[in-house]
């Protein structure tokens, strides 16, 4: 993943939380995990996790999926 095309999420209000995670969806070749994600809009994994369930909820399904790696 790039993380450079990304802008710090972390300053964004919700709209600019919202948009940096869409992209970043958008740009993963991959399945990424909360981690990956997370530090790609330079939130902890918690601000990312409720990000992830908001767009599910309002899309009424869960379109994503999140992988457990164990380390």
């Amino acid at each position: 993943m790039k993380k450079e095309a990304t802008q710090d999420a972390s300053s964004a209000g919700i709209v600019g939380r919202v948009t940096t995670l869409l992209r970043v969806l958008a740009e993963t070749e991959r399945e990424a995990t909360l981690s990956e994600i997370a530090a790609r809009m330079n939130l902890p994994p918690s601000s990312t996790h409720r990000l992830l369930h908001l767009l599910a909820d309002r899309a009424g399904t869960s379109f994503w999926r999140l992988a457990m790696v164990a380390q």
